[in-house]
């Protein structure tokens, strides 16, 4: 997937490339579950920042080379767990609450005599840790479909400096811009996230007019912003950006704020970025016969997911898939019940014979 920059001082930091995670689930008739993740990616790069790939020894791990790209290893984790309840208490210990991505799994069994139905469900929270700015002020519901779909991906990297935000979303349909305006999007919750942590600032300051002049001049700190943000930044860019465009002395006396506000955000993009960058496949095999999945592909019994990790920056992602299990022994016992009852039917009629 494209990166996007905010600054170029972030480019080192994400020059890593992209890491194909892929996760396999096997649901097995007694309800206990294998579990096997696999990252392909540079030797040199640790494994990821923002998937939870496994680590203690509780997990199957092995580091191989690429037989097909000598720059590169394919690490594998591989656990049976007696059920996906305790699948999902792995994750759940996992979740610091930081920009990682949190996953949660379900299984559920209906037993219905002759079949037993399995729905198993596995849901990729939302990742997005900035303000909730409405991406529906960016683009349309169609435009977004097409945006997860991969339809506007150039794979070139994005220019904030380029970036229309005054008109971001349009009347009708417009396929070569949606990548940008998304991108947009992106850019004003992080700025989003930068302007509250000021208001909050200013508004613990006593005798100032800081926040007034704060929301007053909100669009001349955006635009302050993104031309720092466009340079070499540093943890006075805030500062720096407020001073230029609030005409406020009272913006060094939450400096500091400021600077920490910079830090935090710089960590959780740089986290979001790397969860961005990477690609993702999930695959589920279920017991039985196969019914019903909201996936891209179905292979037999195996439901298979193209994850596009901006669908979770919007909301949570669900994978559910269905699958029907023909009980033998309740075959068994219903056909000894019926020959049962047609024994006892029969022998009083040859009786009288």
């Amino acid at each position: 997937m494209k990166k996007l920059y905010l600054s170029a001082a972030l480019l080192l930091l994400l020059a890593a490339g992209c890491k194909e995670i892929t996760t396999e689930t096997t649901i097995c008739r007694d309800g206990s579950c294998l579990r096997t993740v696999t990252i392909r990616q540079g030797g040199s790069e640790s494994e990821t920042a923002a998937y939870p790939f496994p680590s203690d020894s509780s997990w199957r791990i092995t580091v191989v080379p690429d037989s097909t790209d000598k720059d590169k290893v394919i690490s594998r984790a591989e656990r049976l767990f007696p059920d996906v309840a305790a699948l999902r208490e792995w994750y759940a210990a996992r979740d610091t609450g930081d920009v990682r991505i949190s996953i949660s799994v379900d299984l559920e069994k209906k037993f219905r005599w002759f079949y037993t139905y399995f729905v198993y469900r596995e849901t990729w929270n939302r990742l997005n840790p900035f303000p909730p700015v409405p991406v529906a002020n960016y683009l349309t519901q169609e435009e977004m479909k097409l945006h997860f779909e991969g339809a506007d991906n150039t794979d070139e990297d994005i220019d904030p400096a380029a970036l229309d935000f005054t008109q971001p979303r349009r009347a009708a349909v417009d396929t070569a811009t949606i990548d940008e305006r998304f991108n947009a999007w992106m850019i004003r919750s992080v700025f989003e996230s930068c302007f509250q942590s000021l208001l909050e600032a200013a508004g613990k300051l006593t005798d100032s007019a800081l926040a007034e002049h704060a929301r007053q001049g909100k669009e001349r700190f955006f635009t302050a912003f993104l031309k720092e943000m466009d340079g070499e930044t540093d943890e006075k860019s805030l500062v720096r950006a407020a001073a230029a465009s609030l005409d406020d002395p009272d913006v060094y006396r939450i400096s500091e704020t400021l600077e920490e506000t910079y830090r935090r955000v710089e960590h959780q993009y740089l986290l979001l970025n790397d969860a961005l960058d990477d690609s993702y496949t999930a695959r589920v095999t279920m017991p039985g016969l196969f019914l019903d999945a909201n996936c891209d592909g179905v292979m037999g019994d195996v439901a298979e997911w193209k994850i596009n990790p901006d669908r979770f920056l919007l909301s949570d992602y669900e994978m559910k898939a269905e699958s029907r299990l023909i009980n033998i022994w309740a075959v068994a016992v219903s056909g000894i019940v019926v020959l049962a009852l047609l024994v006892l039917l029969l022998v009083p009629l040859f009786r009288k014979k």
